[in-house]
């Protein structure tokens, strides 16, 4: 147990919705765009890519863990509808924080911040992303990325793609490992490489290996690293277990609550009167972010939230967005049912635009899921 609460990254302490929105380049506009990055803008993981290329079955603990985080916290995350889940006070988990859990394997295994950004940059841009982003810079939109993927990667590929800017998870790994190696931190590596090596062994056992290294998994980060989202928990320890797990801890993670609430930031504090606020997403992580009901268009496109959505789209040319936006700016008033008539009769067969919600057909749900495959299946990127 160390001795106190150290502070690794004093820079991300001074971090909050209001500072990250306040660079020059996020100005005020009539029409504000918060749009996830991988998969809405390009086609890949960059994070789920590096763990299978730097780490021997790095892909299937990847899913594994975000499989056993997901199983451990969802039922006590605060929602907008329930703000004590079972009675409970909530976690501070959200939707995506297993993101972070990559960190110390990363490290174990020698990968730096210029792999990952070079792994981030090749990746090609979703077909018709190029000319909606220029629609949207002729309007004179500010278009934001708010993606749980990493930050510094996608910031450069924002400014490459001429994005205002992009909001999404720290990730300073570089940072990090000069901290482990340290005198007096070295034995926490080897802890981090002992863990890789019974992941895999459990693996290489075979048969029904999922729910053992999801034990193993949960182990690892609450007993041996000491990581926890209790905020009871935080509060009555005097020191954090490990250095490691006080990184993971002090890291916040841009999850779905956190997207959501940039996306409302963004609204209210950037959005000039008379204008309106359109968010798009792909992933689980976005379901907070596309259920705001202060977005005039939320659109699920390619997978994830379509129940929480106000729209679906199955495209292979995302340029179609431009008519449902094109059509919700004409018509100040009009309902998003008449919206998406309008829309499908404009791009006819180049898009399926369907209502989200809680009825929408599961065979709408698995079009979805079909066409990010093919999607990203193009350029043999990870798909999770």
């Amino acid at each position: 147990m160390l001795s106190e609460q150290a502070v690794y990254f004093p820079e991300l302490k001074q971090r909050n919705i209001f500072s990250v929105i306040s660079s020059p380049e996020i100005r005020r506009s009539s029409l504000v765009v918060a749009t996830d990055m991988e998969g809405p803008q390009i086609l890949g993981d960059t994070v789920a890519e590096v763990m299978s290329k730097k780490i021997l079955h790095g892909g299937i603990i990847y899913r594994a863990t975000y499989d056993w985080y997901t199983e451990t916290t969802s039922s006590r995350r605060r929602t907008r509808e329930n703000r004590y889940p079972n009675g409970l006070p909530p976690l501070s988990a959200q939707e995506g924080t297993d993101i972070i859990f990559t960190l110390p394997l990363l490290i174990a295994a020698g990968t730096d911040e210029n792999y990952i950004q070079e792994t981030a940059m090749k990746y090609g841009r979703t077909p018709g992303s190029e000319k909606f982003l220029e629609y949207l810079k002729n309007e004179g939109a500010l278009v934001v990325g708010v993606t749980t993927s990493l930050e510094e990667p996608n910031k450069a590929i924002g400014r490459e793609i001429g994005l205002n800017d992009v909001i999404g998870t720290p990730f300073p790994l570089d940072q990090a490992r000069e901290i482990l190696e340290k005198p007096g931190n070295m034995a926490e590596i080897a802890k981090i490489n002992s863990f890789l090596h019974d992941c895999d062994a459990i693996i290489n056992e075979g048969g029904e290996y999922l729910p053992l290294l999801k034990e193993r998994i949960g182990f690892f980060y609450e007993n041996e690293l000491g990581v926890s989202y209790d905020p009871e928990v935080r509060r009555q320890r005097v020191g954090h277990k490990t250095v490691i797990g006080a990184m993971i801890e002090e890291i916040g993670v841009v999850g779905d609550r956190s997207k959501a609430a940039i996306a409302l930031a963004l609204k209210r504090s950037k959005l000039i009167a008379g204008g309106f606020l359109v968010t798009i997403g792909d992933g689980t992580n976005d379901a907070a972010m596309l259920g705001l009901p202060e977005a005039r268009l939320s659109i699920a496109l390619n997978g994830g939230p379509v129940k929480e959505a106000k729209i679906g789209v199955i495209t292979n040319d995302m340029s179609v967005l431009i008519s449902l936006i094109e059509i919700a700016k004409r018509n100040p008033d009009m309902d998003i049912d008449s919206i998406i008539i309008e829309a499908q009769r404009d791009v006819k067969n180049r898009a399926i635009i369907h209502k989200g919600g809680p009825d929408v057909a599961p065979e709408i749900i698995k079009k979805h899921s079909e066409m990010k495959k093919i999607l990203r299946g193009q350029l043999g990127t990870v798909v999770p």
